[in-house]
C-alpha cells in the first residue's frame, strides 16, 4: 500500500522530492492549516495511510530535541491518539538551503567563512524585526479563533430558539457573549503584553545569540535571511536571493544522496517515514 506525504508548496516538492521519493508519494497539500484536514480526506478518499509536513514558523516553539522534526498528533477514527504529520524544527524549509555545509557544497567557489559572517551580520540587522514577529506569533497563539465567538447560545439545541426573544434579552446575550470573547482578545493584544514579549525575544537574540549560525537557521525566518543575502550573492553570479534559493533547491533536487547526509533532519524524517512504510 502506497504511503503519502502532503507538503506546503513546490519548493517542499522540489527540495524532498529526490530524498523521499522512493518511500513515500509527496504531494502539495496547500497551507499549513489545511494540511492536516486535506491529509485526513484523501486518506478517507483512497483507503491508504496519508501524513503531512509543514513549516514551523512562528506557531511552535523550537523544539529541545532538533535531530528530526516534531511529531504533530490528531485522532484516529478510534479516537486514539496517533502521528498525524511533523512540523520542521528549523523555520521553514528556506533555513535547510541556507544551512553552509549545503552552500559550500553548492557553491563551491563562496567563503565559507565569509558566508558565515554574513550570516551573522544580517541576524544583527533583523534581530529586532524577528522579535516583533515573534511577539505577533506568540499573540496570534492566544487567540481565539474566530468560529469560537459562537452567533447563537452554546446550550440551544440544534433547532430552538431562545426562550426569551425579547430586545432587552437578546442585547444582554449580544454584550454578554462579545465581552467575554473580546476579553481574551484584549489581554493576548494588550500593549504591555505585546512589548514585554518583544523585550524578552530581544534578551534571548543578543550578540552571542546571532553569532551562533544554528540559533540563526533555527529560529530567524529563512525568507528574511535570502533577502539580507542580495549583495553577498551578487558576487556569485545571482541577480538576487530569489535566483540564489532557486539555485539551492535544484542543487538539492539533483544531489539527494549528498543532501540528506548534509542535513540530519531530513535524513531522521526519511528514516521515520520508513517505519511507517513498514509496519503497513
Amino acid at each position: 500500500m502506497p504511503l503519502y506525504l502532503l507538503v506546503e508548496g513546490k519548493l517542499d516538492r522540489v527540495c524532498l522530492g529526490p530524498v523521499l521519493g522512493n518511500v513515500v508519494t509527496l504531494e502539495q497539500g496547500g497551507s499549513k492549516n489545511s494540511l492536516k484536514p486535506e491529509a485526513k480526506t484523501r486518506q478517507e478518499f483512497r483507503k491508504a495511510p496519508h501524513y503531512f509536513l509543514r513549516d514551523r514558523d512562528f506557531d511552535y516553539q523550537p523544539p529541545d530535541d532538533i535531530s528530526q522534526p516534531s511529531a504533530l498528533m490528531g485522532k484516529n477514527k478510534n479516537g486514539i491518539e496517533v502521528i498525524v504529520g511533523w512540523h520542521w524544527c528549523r523555520y521553514e524549509i528556506e533555513n535547510y538551503l541556507l544551512e553552509p555545509a549545503v552552500v559550500q557544497r553548492a557553491v563551491p567557489d563562496a567563503d565559507q567563512n565569509d558566508y558565515k559572517r554574513q550570516l551573522q551580520q544580517i541576524a544583527m540587522r533583523i534581530r529586532a524585526y524577528e522579535a516583533a514577529r515573534w511577539s505577533i506569533g506568540t499573540a496570534r497563539k492566544s487567540l481565539p479563533p474566530h468560529y469560537e465567538l459562537q452567533t447563537r447560545p452554546d446550550e440551544l439545541p440544534e433547532i430552538a430558539i431562545p426562550e426569551n426573544c425579547s430586545d432587552t434579552v437578546s442585547l444582554y446575550w449580544l454584550k454578554n457573549t462579545v465581552g467575554n470573547f473580546r476579553d481574551i482578545v484584549s489581554i493576548a493584544l494588550d500593549t504591555s503584553t505585546i512589548t514585554h514579549n518583544f523585550q524578552t525575544f530581544m534578551r534571548r537574540f543578543d550578540d552571542e545569540f546571532c553569532l551562533n549560525i544554528d540559533n540563526i537557521l533555527i529560529w530567524f525566518a529563512g525568507k528574511d535571511l535570502f533577502a539580507g543575502l542580495t549583495e553577498w550573492c551578487s558576487q556569485y553570479g545571482f541577480s538576487n536571493s530569489g535566483e540564489f534559493r532557486a539555485y539551492l533547491r535544484t542543487w538539492c533536487a539533483d544531489n539527494p544522496d549528498e543532501v540528506i547526509q548534509l542535513l540530519p533532519e531530513w535524513r531522521a524524517l526519511r528514516s521515520l517515514l520508513e517505519s511507517k512504510k513498514k509496519i503497513r
